[in-house]
């Protein structure tokens, strides 16, 4: 598992932890923080409708206010990313209309948004399945992922921390990448497969 793996994981977990189900509004300080998190997957969904980089930042702003604007309504936000897009799509049609620009036809956004939706799903299933499959690793391995990812602790201070030979430390990161590897895509398949039934 990759550094990057490893930050959107607990990028996901802190989603889930400031948008849990419980009933209350999202803070102005989360809502601000999901936006951040999205901003490049906004920006790139905005500019793929309406073709202007420049434009698109002035929409991911509008999506910002909105956002904002409406995160009274929110109790839950399991995928941020298919909120904002929403309403990224509502604002850069209304500039398009406003400027009487090109843009995406909305049979092809139609197509974009589903290809968009099912990446949701695909990383939320992954991130679920992540999870879970770490649970499943034996205690050894799990500590070294441990120290090595959550507390981002290099290889050697891994080693000196569990009085391991740094070559072990190695090759339970191996196993443990190609473990939780497999254990995630039976995962996805699994539950792809119950959601297909």
């Amino acid at each position: 598992m990759t550094q990057k793996a490893v930050e959107v994981d607990r990028d996901r977990h802190d989603a889930s932890n400031v948008a849990d189900s419980r009933e209350r509004m999202l803070t102005e300080d989360e809502m601000v923080r999901l936006l951040m998190r999205e901003r490049v997957r906004i920006l790139g969904y905005v500019r793929s409708i309406v073709g202007h980089a420049e434009m698109a930042e002035d929409i991911f702003q509008e999506v910002a206010v909105v956002a904002l604007r409406k995160r009274s309504e929110v109790t839950e936000l399991r995928s941020p990313g298919a909120w904002f897009r929403k309403i990224a799509r509502l604002q850069s049609m209304n500039a398009i209309r406003k400027k009487k620009a090109a843009g995406l036809d909305p049979a092809v956004l139609d197509l974009l948004d589903a290809v968009w939706d099912q990446r949701d799903l695909d990383g939320s299933l992954r991130v679920e399945g992540l999870r879970e499959c770490i649970g499943k690793l034996p205690d050894k391995i799990k500590r070294v992922v441990e120290l090595r990812y959550n507390q981002s602790l290099g290889s050697q201070v891994v080693a000196n921390q569990l009085s391991l030979p740094i070559n072990t430390v190695y090759v339970y990161v191996s196993r443990a990448h190609r473990m939780l590897k497999d254990c995630i895509e039976r995962y996805v398949a699994r539950k792809t497969q119950q959601q297909g039934s």
